[in-house]
């Protein structure tokens, strides 16, 4: 089998991205099959895919209905002799596909986290408008040769949820004073990421505990109002705003507790990595969020967009070393269980295995 993966956009740094695409390239080595990794531009970290993937610079994917996308994709694919090709995230990319005049010689997988909500079918699967259910894991639709959009989202849907690979034990957390706590965050700042409301959030919750800090990793267009913002609440001294750290150097460990607050979520690999590390998750219940965080097991669950809950939640569990040790026990054991990056390819093979054997 050779599988091209399609990405429509290459961050900075590859983190949960460049680990799915590294153990799916090593486990098809091991099978004599092959990958090949198309994104817009290269990057520090998809050149450290070379000994598992090939990978390839496609700058037309920026623009696939208007650049010509569809016939230097077809290039590659008969350059590469590729069997089935992946399409990641954007619904341009399976639309530029399923638009061409020619069809498209291969299956193609398509696989689109966290789409706009207004096209999320709000009643699952089957609800009759074939429309996918809400994003609330990775979630790809089996579609054949030449299949017309329409066609794809009436196919099956198969579901796998994110995954990530294996961590050290967590490191014994530090003893703080009375009333410090560490909180950490990582989460570009966009939108959908609620940055605000965690701001209003820590607010309270400083008010309350004087030695409490908050860390926010990550960057985007939103991080310079958010920086307001922080000065606004009179935060300034409490709040880091690390930037982009790349994953090697996040030290998930010097925190005391992971909190996330957001509108809309597929399943965050940010907040598996956090219960990797034995961290307790304050998050907003949308989406997938409550197929990762069991309330009240794994981390507590608050309405989105609701500072005073989420500063409730944060403050009981600041409070009680105890149960914050229990809960984060708890999704560390659940994280090894259920949600590795060697089940996770056993999976997407398997996908791939069906559709190559559907007849069309």
């Amino acid at each position: 089998m050779k599988c091209i993966q399609v990405l429509d956009y290459a961050p900075s740094f590859g983190g949960g991205i460049a680990d799915h695409l590294r153990a799916l390239g090593e486990a098809l080595q091991a099978r004599g099959d092959s990958l090949v990794v198309a994104l817009p531009e290269l990057r520090d970290w998809s050149r450290s895919l070379s000994e598992a993937a090939s990978v390839v610079a496609l700058p037309e994917i920026r623009r696939p209905l208007r650049s010509g996308f569809h016939g230097r994709l077809a290039a590659l694919q008969r350059e590469t002799g590729a069997d089935l090709v992946h399409l990641q995230f954007s619904f341009a990319l399976a639309l530029a596909l399923a638009t061409s005049p020619r069809g498209w010689p291969t299956p193609v997988v398509y696989h689109w986290q966290n789409p706009p909500k207004g096209l999320l079918g709000r009643n699952g699967p089957g609800n009759g408008r074939g429309h996918p259910p809400e994003n609330r894991r990775t979630t790809l639709p089996l579609p054949g040769p030449g299949s017309s959009v329409g066609q794809a989202w009436t196919r099956p849907w198969s579901v796998l949820p994110n995954a990530i690979g294996r961590f050290d034990p967590p490191r014994p957390k530090t003893t703080r004073a009375p009333g410090s706590l560490r909180l950490g965050c990582v989460a570009n700042f966009r939108p959908q990421k609620d940055h605000a409301t965690l701001l209003r959030a820590f607010a309270v919750v400083s008010a309350a505990m004087a030695g409490s800090h908050l860390v926010l990793v990550g960057d985007g267009p939103g991080r310079r109002e958010m920086e307001k913002l922080a000065a606004e609440l009179r935060l300034s001294g409490r709040v880091t705003f690390a930037g982009t750290v790349p994953n090697a150097e996040l030290d998930f460990d010097a925190f005391d507790l992971f909190v996330l607050a957001t509108h809309y979520e597929g399943h965050p690999l940010t907040v598996l990595e956090a219960m990797a590390h034995g961290l307790p998750v304050v998050a907003s219940a949308v989406g997938g969020m409550s197929e990762f965080v069991r309330h009240e097991v794994d981390g507590l669950l608050v309405p989105p967009a609701d500072p005073a809950a989420l500063a409730s939640a944060i403050l009981r569990l600041g409070g009680d070393d105890s149960a914050r040790r229990a809960l984060g026990a708890s999704g560390r054991e659940r994280v090894d269980r259920e949600f590795s990056l060697q089940a996770w390819v056993h999976s997407l093979l398997g996908v791939y295995e069906r559709i190559l054997r559907r007849p069309d």
